[in-house]
């Protein structure tokens, strides 16, 4: 406890009480269990061949100020 001026305040020597960061910890996963491996979509290599289309109303939805053109709509 801090004696203070109005009164009594509590020190806190520790910010973290074990109702917020237990002393145990669950044990670590090495793998996924069989159950949730049927929930992952298996990857078929490299992702920088995905792109991302973006169409005229998804930037009309981002930037609702901007006058886009028809010289957009050609792409």
């Amino acid at each position: 406890m801090v004696i203070h001026d109005r009164g009594v305040l509590p020190a806190w020597c520790d910010p973290f009480s074990l109702d917020l960061l237990p002393q145990s910890a669950p044990p670590a996963l090495n793998d996924l269990p069989a159950k949730d491996k049927e929930n992952v979509a298996p990857r078929d290599g490299d992702d920088t061949e995905a792109k991302v289309r973006l169409t005229l109303d998804m930037l009309r939805a981002e930037f609702p100020t901007l006058e886009i053109g028809a010289a957009f709509e050609k792409l």
